[in-house]
């Protein structure tokens, strides 16, 4: 009996593990894509806000006022003292104004222009730690089953590629947006 449960405990340790299994998995230049989309550093995002403040300056501010009751005074020739009149009539006013320099500079532009340089270098730290890890898990691939502490490291590091990625490996089963739900601390899992 003892000795078919060592069997039992060398095959399990013997397998390869799941979470290195490098078949059917996207190459390296799609995961860089998916790891920008899922934490939103895309190059077309700041510009894509820029061209939508310019544009919303050519939309009109509209406001409006409506009143009823007293709110005239008129002067009467016989006095120098206005006098208020009541009325119960309705008062309507709309008015339109648009900021049409806005449309040559907008004053969020500056702003902009030093959050793309912050974007870029977020953009390139995050493609770095991905070909870092990305490097470094295909580098435990070898010829036969892992042992248990690289596979161990090998499951480590995919579910970081993956949580990088939103989804890409398939190990996790984040939303379609790339936000990920982590369990709260102190607390397992059933």
């Amino acid at each position: 009996m003892r000795r078919l449960v060592v069997a039992l405990l060398v095959i399990t340790h013997a397998r390869p593990s799941r979470a290195c299994s490098f078949v059917d998995e996207p190459k390296l230049p799609a995961l860089l894509q998916r790891a920008v989309a899922a934490a939103a550093l895309e190059p077309g995002r700041l510009a894509s806000m820029l061209r939508r403040a310019r544009g919303a300056a050519a939309l009109p501010k509209v406001q409006g006022l409506v009143g009823k009751g007293r709110y005239d005074y008129i002067r009467n020739a016989d006095s120098l003292d206005p006098t208020l009149v009541s009325s119960d009539t309705w008062r309507f006013e709309v008015t339109a104004s648009w900021q049409l320099d806005h449309l040559v500079f907008h004053p969020s532009e500056p702003r902009l222009v030093e959050a793309s340089g912050r974007v870029a270098e977020r953009r390139a730290q995050l493609v770095d730690r991905v070909v870092d890890v990305w490097t470094e898990r295909r580098a435990l691939d070898g010829p036969g089953p892992l042992d248990p502490a690289k596979a161990d490291r090998c499951e480590a590091l995919t579910a970081v590629l993956d949580l990088m990625t939103g989804g890409a490996l398939g190990g996790s089963r984040s939303p379609p947006d790339g936000t990920v739900t982590l369990p709260a601390p102190g607390r397992g899992t059933r």
